[in-house]
């Protein structure tokens, strides 16, 4: 059985499908490289911006640098000063400020409020805050005059021993001489010793003492307790004479 041969119309349908079916897979290659045109633009575009990322990070980075070394060089040329700040108090109505620098030992103004101050924490006493004070005196005294007055204090009948005694003061004069070329100063004083609230005496009373300054260690971590340096070396109290008694 012989096979018929194409007509002319089946022919011209056979042309028109292959002509689609190359049209559709043309267009399905021109799509193929713009996607793969679009995905290669993208990445370069990626790049290009991590470049200027990077860039303007070093960029950055360097300017960091160069302002730390102009900070770094000017901080030398700025020069910190300590100045110590003492207030008035009821013995006292005015403010010292002072530099703290050796020229602290030639302030008299600063050497009598720390020689008032001295004398009355160790000789006042309120059964209240003594032990703070002492605590000052200590740091305040060389070893030897702190030895005596703890003894003074540990003492069974000394006025500090007894809890129902208390002492009011109050500083009358303060003198301050050279000896020797060395700093030394009188100090008046007038106490009234009172048992449970009731005046026993009053007496007045005559200190001689010595004392220097020592160079304070400065630091930002911890504020020194006794930041003048003063000490006290030597250290003698005398009675002039009662001026009340009461029997």
């Amino acid at each position: 059985m012989k096979e018929k041969p194409f007509n002319s119309e089946q022919l011209n349908y056979l042309e028109e499908l292959l002509s689609h079916q190359e049209k559709h897979l043309e267009n399905k290659l021109s799509g193929f490289s713009v996607n793969d045109l679009d995905m290669q633009s993208v990445f370069r575009l990626e790049r290009n911006r991590l470049k200027i990322a990077y860039k303007l990070l070093g960029l950055m980075s360097f300017i960091a640098l160069i302002l730390a070394i102009v900070l770094i060089s000017i901080l030398p040329l700025q020069k910190t000063e300590h100045h110590f700040v003492d207030f008035l108090n009821q013995d006292k109505h005015y403010a010292i400020i002072q530099r703290a620098d050796k020229s602290i030992s030639s302030n008299e103004a600063l050497a009598r409020s720390l020689i008032g101050a001295y004398v009355l924490n160790r000789e006042s006493i309120n059964r209240i805050d003594d032990k703070s004070r002492y605590e000052l005196v200590r740091l305040q005294s060389s070893s030897k005059v702190w030895q005596r007055f703890e003894d003074l204090i540990k003492t069974q009948n000394s006025i500090y021993a007894q809890s129902h005694l208390e002492r009011e003061v109050h500083i009358v004069n303060i003198a301050i001489y050279q000896q020797d070329n060395n700093p030394i100063a009188s100090v008046s004083i007038a106490a009234k010793l009172l048992n449970e609230n009731k005046l026993v005496y009053e007496k007045r009373y005559k200190i001689v003492l010595s004392y220097l300054f020592d160079a304070p260690d400065f630091d930002y971590a911890s504020m020194p307790k006794n930041p003048t340096g003063f000490k006290i070396t030597r250290y003698s109290i005398t009675e002039i004479a009662p001026t009340n008694r009461n029997d």
